[in-house]
């Protein structure tokens, strides 16, 4: 009998969904399947108060748990396995049973206080039919919040379709301890078997690319790297290598997969600690590229695991100084603090590199004076950054940042012209050279330069630049259609759907306008719900404006003026907001809005 199940506080919400399913209960007698399956529930009714979680409900020989966080799901799931292990040794082997469990996480609906559902509860579902007997299968949402937390190494099984899923998803696996390679191995073959047409493709595939590497020439690194898998101290070299290019498309994930087939704790000391200074600057830089939070938090968990490791770490205070100054970015509170704390997480990022600094560091350390208006503190240190012997590509495109920040344009566009230079390959660079040049209004150079972009690889930085440059010239067709490639090609950027939706706004196209501005509207409050971002809610307040949600748009807008009166990002959303009213006919709210601006305007 299920245990009595707490009601629901809500009818959405973020929890993590446990399924479990008896093994081959299909081929057992009758009264043996009954006995199993109670002997089962009772273990899980022991197991699941020891991790604040609720039995959903039963499903024949399976069940359905909800839990609060990923960490006690795979808590839960870790414990019952050991249970069901220990339970095993003791029985003769025509008195054992095994389960799989399978695990995801993100938001649910409560159907009632016995169910649940939504895209999380399907995907979870069909996560647990790819474990092993004994084993947990984890979607890669949780196991980037748990994977420095397992007992052992999980494995990665690849990124597969699931059906009724549009996007595909990345698996991992949690093996049963003691389970050797025929048992990974029998695996990644049940994959194979039981995905439809994944075997004959499998087969023909490898047996054409072996054909192909014969008759052209060496094989892949790929296929070299299955047969013979490079050493430990391989993969940390090559890491370090790709992450200097960590701008090329699809670079970030792959230096990502490299290391997490290191197995860390059977290292030694100094390989543990490369491999997460790895981390931290791959999950860092991936996080820049792709605004999801949860890559921010993998980079400063793999830094603080760094720094426990090496104190002295560079790259483990490098990625440290930066996710707090992305937080107080974000968020502007405890801004003094946090600024300190950054500082002092760079400055001593920058005494661990060569005697001369580390030019990106010190640019960093000159951007955070800015921030404090320490103007000399930030002269000093840029002056200090250009000192520097060796000055890669992403060297000139930070500086170049730096540079438009203080207004002046020709230094930043002549730093930017240099890491064009350097990196000529590079997507993002030749996309913010184009960035620059729009806003010097150079609009024949500027096109030319973020077209430059989309040939060396179409991302959604490239097609926003090119978005972003149509809407300077008042094309609004041209902005939309780019505005929504870059969001197909960067599904977690909120304001992409949002800069689309403004846009169609411009054509009057209200038929197209109004789901790309509620979606943006719906992925700002998911974000908000993990961080407090203050971009992120100014732009809701814009985006609630374009709908004509003028009570919701002003009550977002004027509190966020109350709270940051002379933070520009404010200031500039309630003027796009009064623009769009305007827009729409909805005058009132317009004057409201420009009335809570006009004390600033007087000061």
């Amino acid at each position: 009998m299920n245990p009595p199940t707490p009601s629901l506080e809500a009818t959405r919400r973020l929890s993590a969904i446990v399924f479990g399913d008896m093994v081959g209960y299909s081929s057992l007698r009758q009264d043996d399947a009954l006995q199993f399956k109670d002997e089962m529930l009772e273990v899980v009714a022991q197991v699941m108060p020891r991790h604040a979680g609720r039995l959903v409900k039963t499903l024949g020989d399976g069940f359905l748990a909800e839990f609060a966080a990923a960490t006690s799901a795979v808590a839960f799931g870790l414990e019952l396995q050991e249970r069901i292990a220990q339970r095993n040794q003791a029985r003769p082997a025509n008195r054992r049973f095994f389960l799989r469990l399978g695990i995801h996480a993100g938001e649910v609906v409560g159907l009632s206080d016995n169910d649940v559902g939504g895209t999380t509860v399907n995907i979870a579902a069909r996560t647990e039919p790819l474990a092993s007997r004994g084993g947990i299968c984890l979607t890669e949402e949780v196991w980037k919040q748990v994977r420095e937390n397992l007992p052992r190494p999980a494995d990665r099984l690849g990124r597969l379709h699931v059906k009724g899923i549009r996007q595909h998803v990345v698996f991992y696996h949690v093996h049963p301890p003691g389970a050797g390679w025929r048992q990974r191995w029998w695996l990644r073959g049940r994959l194979l078997w039981n995905w439809p047409g994944r075997l004959p493709s499998a087969l023909l595939a490898s047996g054409l690319l072996l054909a192909l590497a014969i008759w052209l020439g060496p094989l892949p690194e790929e296929f070299i790297h299955l047969l013979l898998p490079p050493s430990s101290d391989r993969i940390v070299q090559q890491a370090r290598q790709r992450l200097q290019r960590y701008d090329l498309p699809g670079q970030l994930p792959k230096i990502i997969r490299d290391l997490e087939r290191v197995k860390i704790k059977e290292e030694s000391l100094p390989v543990q600690i490369a491999v997460q200074e790895c981390f931290s600057l791959a999950y860092w830089r991936l996080y820049k590229l792709s605004t999801d939070i949860a890559d921010r938090s993998v980079a400063w968990t793999s830094a603080s695991n760094t720094l426990a490791l090496n104190p002295d770490s560079k790259a483990g205070h490098f990625v440290r100084g930066m996710v707090l100054l992305d937080q107080q970015a974000l968020e502007m509170t405890d801004t003094r603090e946090r600024l300190a704390a950054a500082t002092n997480e760079l400055v001593r990022a920058n005494d661990a590199a060569p005697a001369w600094g580390d030019g990106e560091v010190l640019l960093e350390l000159a951007a955070t004076c800015n921030r404090m208006d320490d103007t000399n503190g930030a002269a000093l240190f840029a002056a200090k950054a250009g000192q520097v012997a060796s000055k890669p590509w992403y060297y000139f495109n930070r500086r170049a940042r730096f540079e438009f920040a203080r207004a002046n344009y020709e230094q930043a566009l002549a730093d930017q012209r240099a890491a064009v230079k350097q990196a000529d390959d590079s997507p993002l660079a030749w996309a913010n050279l184009g960035l620059i040049l729009v806003s010097l209004d150079q609009h024949a150079e500027a096109l030319d330069c973020l077209r430059t972009s989309l040939r060396r690889h179409p991302t959604a930085h490239g097609y926003d630049g090119l978005g972003e440059y149509y809407m300077n010239v008042t094309n609004w067709q041209g902005a939309a259609t780019n505005f929504e490639a870059a969001a197909l090609q960067n599904p977690a950027r909120y304001d992409l759907p949002g800069k689309a939706g403004l846009a169609y706004l411009h054509l009057a196209n209200h038929t197209k306008a109004e789901p790309l501005l509620t979606q943006a509207v719906d992925m700002v409050g998911s974000r908000l719900k993990w961080t407090a971002d203050v971009q992120a809610e100014a732009n809701r307040g814009l985006y609630q404006a374009a709908l004509g949600n003028v009570k919701n748009a002003c009550e977002t807008l004027l509190l966020l003026q109350r709270r940051f009166p002379h933070l520009r990002v404010v200031r500039d959303n309630i003027e796009a907001a009064a623009d769009v009213m305007d827009l729409r006919g909805l005058h009132e709210g317009a004057q409201q809005l420009r009335r809570a601006l006009e004390p600033l305007s007087q000061q």
